[in-house]
């Protein structure tokens, strides 16, 4: 790996742990003192609270006892993409995969350690997110929309 391509991926992975964090932050604030974040993001243009999600991806309901094996299974196929987009060392796929893992990661983290996903950010379609719903999204929309890597 070139110095330039191995900067890109120390930096790629820094950007990935920063996100993790600033996710796991967020909903543990609204977790913790969900009055306080609610004025704290109250400047935003969109409504925000605290929701416990139990169900799936916008509130679908599904039991745990379906949601945390699929999600475990999901992850798997995740790692095993990143791990080859890590080998062939090409950043956007790194990100993009790496966007779905560790949004993946939080909310398995949230149904395994309370019962339920941290929502907090309002959409107006009554569907209630958070940031590792975001990443996914986002993880998703990159590796479709990819360039192909320059060999």
């Amino acid at each position: 790996m070139s110095a330039n391509k191995k900067t890109k991926f120390l930096f790629t992975i820094f950007v990935l742990l920063a996100l993790y964090w600033l996710d796991r932050s967020i909903k543990l604030g609204f977790l913790k003192a969900p009055e306080f974040f609610q004025e704290f993001f109250a400047w935003l243009w969109f409504e925000v609270g605290f929701y416990q999600n139990y169900g799936g991806l916008f509130g679908l309901p599904l039991p745990a006892g379906v949601l945390i094996p699929l999600s475990i299974l999901l992850l798997w196929l995740v790692t095993g993409r990143l791990g080859q987009s890590i080998k062939a060392a090409d950043c956007q796929q790194i990100f993009g995969w790496g966007l779905i893992l560790l949004g993946g990661l939080s909310n398995l983290w949230d149904r395994l350690a309370y019962g339920f996903v941290i929502d907090w950010w309002e959409m107006p379609w009554r569907a209630v997110i958070n940031l590792a719903d975001v990443y996914i999204l986002v993880g998703v929309f990159l590796l479709v929309f990819a360039r192909p890597a320059k060999t």
